[in-house]
């Protein structure tokens, strides 16, 4: 469950931290989800020490370097004892962490919680930078395309299924944020001189829509074949 909520937590705790100006000049800040509420000062400096600050530490940091040190506690002692990490005790528990891929590539998941951590970041304090919050997320999303890609870290007997659908799902996140940035441009497909329709931005509207479905069903039918096929200790143990 907090593995599931940890975008939510993240962004969470950073909007305690999300202040902007509203009076040129004045220099004070005024918490952006309440502009009644100035930042640092009275109420919300009581509610960033005992709340936010303690959020950022068990929740943003604690919860990933919690896992990381668990996992490999548990890599070490199977090191020891010559023995796959699936057939170690605790398996059950953390298993979701590593079991997909390599055995090098224990850690990889570090990245997965890197990359929810900055799209909050980027969600809760890029709200001032209008479109290009759009594009730092798209240059984020390409640089972890291109990441997975390289590394390839998936491991197993599907581990070449795995990255595809990952790729696959990477790839529909890019062109989704890039058809919004069209969207805000061109906003209800209209042009801005004239007012009218563009068709060629309603054949796009459609066009990505239709691929986000086909890629959202092929990644749910690829992921039920790939548990019906399991990805054993001895597909593992190739890796």
């Amino acid at each position: 469950l907090l593995y599931l909520l940890y975008p939510t937590l993240c962004m969470q705790a950073f909007s305690m931290f999300a202040c902007r100006a509203v009076c040129d000049g004045d220099g004070a800040t005024y918490l952006r989800a309440d502009l009644s509420e100035k930042c640092y000062a009275g109420r919300h400096a009581l509610f960033v020490g005992l709340v936010g600050v303690p959020m950022l530490l068990a929740y943003v940091l604690g919860l990933p370097v919690a896992a990381a040190f668990t996992v490999h506690r548990m890599r070490l002692r199977a090191v020891r004892t010559n023995r796959h990490l699936v057939k170690m005790k605790g398996h059950l528990t953390w298993g979701l962490f590593y079991s997909s891929f390599k055995r090098r590539m224990w850690w990889w998941e570090l990245t997965g919680v890197l990359r929810k951590a900055t799209l909050a970041l980027i969600g809760v304090f890029g709200a001032n930078l209008e479109l290009m919050q759009v594009h730092l997320t798209m240059l984020l999303v390409l640089g972890v395309t291109l990441l997975t890609a390289l590394v390839q870290p998936f491991g197993g007997k599907r581990g070449r299924t795995l990255l595809w659908l990952e790729l696959l799902a990477l790839a529909s996140t890019w062109l989704t944020l890039w058809a919004g940035s069209v969207f805000n441009t061109y906003p209800k497909c209209q042009d801005p001189a004239t007012g009218s329709r563009l068709p060629w931005c309603d054949a796009m509207a459609v066009l990505v829509g239709a691929w986000d479905v086909l890629a959202a069903v092929t990644i749910a039918v690829a992921f039920v074949w790939v548990k019906r096929g399991g990805c054993g200790p001895r597909a593992a143990q190739k890796e």
